[in-house]
């Protein structure tokens, strides 16, 4: 099975299970299982792996930052190669999904609006509103 990973489950593994890895099982685990293509990372998660935590997920998971483990096991996945859904359902779903019950009673609509482009903006929503990564990353494999 293939699967995306974003920066908060590398943090979280890096932060809370990777120190009490004294053997590197895990770490060696997660080093596989990128080799095999079974995890992904995106270029936008990459790239936020770098300065989360000060870079803390790259220190500890040093060859994501390695040039040439990067062209052997061709990482990241670039984003602008995804295929694109239609936009116009991607904004229904995100406008559906993100603006909650609560947030209308706390956010005007200019607000729900800047987080909305803040949300689009991050690796999230892999850089733009009309790429769905999981859906292209399966239909392109």
């Amino acid at each position: 099975m293939r699967v995306i990973i974003d920066t908060n489950s590398l943090l979280a593994l890096v932060r809370y299970y990777l120190p009490f890895d004294r053997q590197k099982i895990l770490f060696d685990f997660v080093c596989d299982e990128i080799k095999n293509q079974n995890i992904t990372i995106i270029d936008e998660v990459l790239k936020e792996c770098k300065y989360f935590s000060n870079g803390l997920i790259i220190e500890r998971l040093e060859y994501l930052n390695q040039k040439e483990f990067k062209e052997q096991f061709k990482l990241p996945y670039r984003t602008k190669d995804l295929l694109a859904p239609s936009p116009k359902k991607f904004h229904n779903l995100l406008n559906d999904n993100f603006r909650t019950q609560l947030s209308k009673n706390t956010h005007n609509e200019a607000e729900f609006e800047e987080e909305k482009d803040k949300y689009l903006k991050s690796a999230d929503a892999s850089g733009t509103s009309s790429k769905l990564c999981v859906i292209s990353l399966f239909t392109n494999s």
